[in-house]
């Protein structure tokens, strides 16, 4: 059983986020077959000992971070959606999420958790005032092939 949560960033969940940072980046690098796009990657210089905790509690402070999280049954973190939000720069009205990072641990994304995780987090962000949700995306992947 897995619960989902908006919480707090607090020095605990800044020591639990940090080993899925680290399994997500393995995973991102793991699953390229072209490797030297792999290291390419922004995360490349993502690692646990440069990470701007400080920006992070700023953040939340003013009332501009959103931590949504999923628990098992033991009370483990085991995926979290991690966004800043922000006002467009052209409508001081228009609130906007950007995705720091989202991942949830490969064995909890089974019976639809992922998609349900996603629906509890834009739900939590709309009740915010959230109208957009911006993933960021390496130009290096080629993207438009998505589209």
């Amino acid at each position: 059983m897995i619960n989902f949560y908006q919480e707090q960033l607090t020095p605990k969940l800044f020591e639990e986020l940090l080993p899925l940072l680290d399994l997500a980046k393995k995973e991102v690098y793991d699953i390229k077959e072209n490797q030297a796009l792999s290291k390419s990657m922004v995360l490349e210089s993502i690692n646990n000992n440069n990470v701007n905790y400080n920006y992070f509690y700023e953040l939340q402070k003013i009332g501009m971070l959103n931590i949504c999280t999923i628990r098992n049954e033991k009370n483990e973190l085991v995926g979290h959606w991690t966004l800043n939000l922000t006002f467009h720069p052209q409508s001081r009205n228009l609130l906007i999420a950007n995705c720091q990072n989202l991942f949830i641990i490969k064995e909890y994304r089974k019976d639809n958790n992922a998609i349900k995780f996603i629906k509890y987090t834009e739900d939590v962000l709309k009740k915010r005032g959230v109208k957009s949700i911006i993933f960021g995306v390496n130009p290096q992947l080629n993207t438009d092939r998505l589209l």
